[in-house]
């Protein structure tokens, strides 16, 4: 009976330390994970798309969930079954987040989405049009939008990253002559 009441201690104080731990993990997790991966020699920036970090958010709870429910509920065959699948379902999960990644480099532009197996390469002659944001628009979105000749997207935050390659990024954009639109700000005109 002691030994019941202690495991399921251990698996309760497992799954709340996953849950606290978690949003720390996603600071560092996702962008380190990248890097390992797909960082070489030719590339000058890797970083994740927005939305993977809830993916990888998801990931972590269901890990969680999986020590809770064997915690909460007895050593039922159900419960443990669940909690296998949560488990299996949270490692698969974040194997599925970690090939998400966009990539800026000398040979193009690359980038995968999360719970996709295809990948995106983009010579800097494919691009069709570069469209620079600059918080004038209704979203306050400060940035790139990158848009390919086959019509795919991609929006470049201008953040402290950005800013590391910002010089290096637009000389590969006027050499290959791809005229950066500016957004201009919109002007609202009193009715009378």
């Amino acid at each position: 009976m002691i030994r019941e009441y202690d495991a399921r201690h251990i698996f309760l104080t497992i799954g709340i330390i996953c849950l606290l731990i978690s949003p720390i993990l996603l600071i560092f997790l996702p962008t380190s994970l990248a890097n390992i991966f797909y960082q070489t020699d030719t590339v000058w920036l890797v970083f994740i798309p927005d939305g993977n970090y809830y993916v990888y958010g998801f990931g972590c709870v269901l890990i969680a969930f999986a020590f809770i429910v064997i915690a909460i509920i007895n050593k039922k065959m159900w419960s443990i079954s669940i909690s296998i699948l949560s488990f299996l379902c949270g490692v698969f999960v974040l194997y599925l987040a970690s090939h998400a990644y966009e990539t800026i480099g000398n040979d193009g532009i690359s980038m995968r989405e999360a719970f996709s197996m295809k990948e995106y390469h983009y010579g800097w002659e494919d691009i069709a049009q570069a469209k620079r944001h600059i918080g004038y628009n209704d979203d306050n979105y400060y940035g790139f939008e990158i848009i390919f000749n086959d019509g795919n997207k991609m929006m470049i935050d201008d953040d402290n990253q950005y800013s590391r390659i910002r010089g290096v990024f637009t000389n590969k954009l006027e050499y290959y002559d791809i005229e950066v639109e500016f957004q201009k700000k919109r002007v609202v005109e009193n009715e009378k």
